[in-house]
């Protein structure tokens, strides 16, 4: 005979069939079973009706009816079922937050570049100056002469003096990524976590880029001095770590640290939003 039960989870009705020996079980006996629909184990404590033989086909019916609107049941152990449905979030705040650090690194850019064509003139720069990365990309496309000649005397100091271009430029795509992902109503966790590290590594470069770039070009010149005795030249002395930051602070270089503050909230951030955006809510 098939009894009936309803979830308590999801409310769908449930058929099962008792076990053989019901009318041996003690009273306070429940019978477990598993919901199809949602996966919740039930427990059904069976009445002292739903023990009685079944004799004819109208008693098993009238049985059947009771043990549908008497029996009592519960949710067993499912925690994995504790949240009946979830929602999904936009992740707009957190394309907002991508496009918002983005932009500070570009207005950044577009500040050093026009403090380098004078076009802003400011008795002190702070340093701003240094990281036009607009001005590489104009001298990309209007001189490659000039651009190779980045790389003749060493080309790691060439390469080094790229960072802020190659920062510049990555900021640019991760706020049209970012814009996009918002009118799509989307975030990608996989680009912009893999974006925001690589971030994250050039901006401690920039750290030590100009100290790496002074101390090989004054070995290079050295070298390239002592290839002539004949003529007098003062010697370059490399520059320590300590020395390197002294100077820059005493110089009031204060934006030398602003792209590592800048790409370090944004790695921050970027892990922080890893998290699903899934938001369960209890049924």
């Amino acid at each position: 005979m098939a009894m009936y039960t309803r979830c308590p989870a999801c409310r769908s009705e449930i058929s099962f069939e008792p076990p053989a020996d019901m009318a041996s079980l003690p009273e306070d006996y429940r019978y477990r079973i598993k919901c199809p629909s949602c996966g919740v184990y039930i427990g059904v404590k069976l009445n002292r009706v739903e023990r009685q033989p079944i004799y004819n086909q109208e008693e098993s019916l009238a049985l059947e009816s009771i043990g549908e609107t008497t029996q009592q049941e519960y949710v067993e152990t499912a925690p994995e079922r504790a949240y009946s449905s979830s929602t999904k979030k936009t992740g707009l705040g957190r394309n907002i937050f991508m496009m918002i650090i983005s932009l500070i690194i570009i207005a950044l850019n577009v500040v050093a570049y026009l403090i380098t064509t004078e076009k802003i003139k400011m008795g002190n720069t702070y340093g701003l100056d240094v990281f036009s990365g607009i001005g590489y990309w104009e001298l990309l496309v209007k001189d490659m002469t000039a651009f190779k000649a980045t790389f003749e005397l060493d080309i790691l100091s060439g390469i080094l003096s790229l960072v802020p271009m190659i920062i510049f430029t990555m900021s640019c795509i991760t706020f049209v990524v970012a814009l996009i992902m918002a009118i799509c109503k989307k975030y990608s966790r996989a680009f912009n976590a893999i974006w925001a590290i690589l971030l994250f590594v050039l901006g401690i470069v920039t750290l030590f880029s100009g100290l790496i770039v002074y101390n090989r070009t004054a070995e290079k010149l050295n070298e390239m001095f002592d290839s002539m005795p004949e003529v007098e030249i003062p010697r370059y002395e490399k520059m320590g770590i300590v020395e390197y930051y002294k100077n820059v602070i005493e110089s009031q270089l204060y934006a030398f640290f602003a792209p590592f503050v800048l790409t370090l909230i944004q790695f921050i951030g970027a892990m922080i939003c890893c998290r699903s955006m899934e938001k369960r809510r209890r049924s």
